[in-house]
């Protein structure tokens, strides 16, 4: 006796149906799974980060940012380590050249090109291995002791993270780009100078003094000393405040004796030439 058998129903296959082009293959998967793990693993960077990181020595603030915006171009670590050398500030930093590459790369501030592959010639050596060959097929090779050589192998040094800046190639990364927008000293200087009429007078004297050429504390003391006597409306406040302020925002630097940047010179200018004559 034979069952009756159910027909197929015409949407149904005796074979698991299979999507358009067929499943994706392993190794598809196993890229994709790559791809985001090393997503993961990479440092997630952020504005608050690199600027604490550049902060942590207030001395280096001015010279990171000025390192920044040396390196929207491509430079080598050569080049920056020259460029930092004439950077006024540089010549009281507390640390090397290639450390304010390394904090700023391990910040998220700039970026190591890729090295470009030499092209090598294809050479053939083949008529110089069987010539090789026929003079060693005589020779009789010595037995070596391979206890004695590993004795002999000297483990090598882990290689300082500033070493492996020599020939690098860097970029500003687009965190850096931010970095450099927000912390543009044009704009806190204006504030700071005009926000208290009081005090634009006795900081408009110290950028003038200064953007003449370097000057020292006492001269500066004696010429403040000198306003606020003459002027009654200038702020009486101690000297020492004018330079301090002016210092936190870009305007001036130390080297030996007081100097104005050139950005205190821009901001002295631009507002010079809006006072009535």
């Amino acid at each position: 006796m034979t069952g009756n058998v159910p027909e197929m129903d015409e949407t149904q296959t005796s074979e698991e149906e299979q999507p358009e082009g067929g499943y994706p293959a392993i190794e598809d998967f196993e890229e994709e799974e790559r791809a985001r793990a090393e997503e993961e693993a990479r440092p997630q960077f952020t504005l608050e980060g690199l600027n604490k990181a550049i902060c942590k020595q207030p001395l280096h603030r001015h010279i990171y940012r000025q390192l920044l915006v040396f390196l929207e171009e491509e430079h080598s670590t050569e080049e920056a380590e020259a460029f930092l050398e004439e950077v006024p500030e540089f010549t009281y930093a507390i640390q090397p050249a290639g450390r304010f590459l390394d904090v700023l790369e391990r910040a998220g501030g700039i970026e190591r090109l890729p090295e470009e592959e030499e092209e090598i010639d294809e050479i053939d050596f083949s008529a110089e291995e069987d010539k090789l060959d026929a003079e060693t097929d005589d020779l009789e090779l010595d037995e070596f002791d391979a206890e004695q050589l590993e004795e002999e192998e000297v483990e090598e040094a882990p290689q300082d993270a500033l070493a492996t800046l020599v020939g690098a190639h860097w970029i500003i990364t687009d965190l850096g780009v931010e970095y450099v927008e927000a912390t543009d000293p044009i704009q806190p200087l204006i504030t700071l100078i005009t926000q208290d009429p009081s005090r634009t007078s006795g900081y408009l004297l110290v950028l003038e003094m200064c953007a003449e050429g370097p000057k020292s504390l006492a001269d500066l003391e004696r010429a403040l000393k000198q306003l606020q006597e003459e002027d009654e409306s200038a702020a009486q406040i101690k000297p020492s405040v004018f330079l301090d302020r002016l210092e936190r925002v870009g305007g001036l630097y130390w080297k030996s004796q007081w100097n104005a940047t050139k950005e205190g010179k821009q901001v002295l200018a631009d507002l010079k030439a809006e006072m009535p004559q």
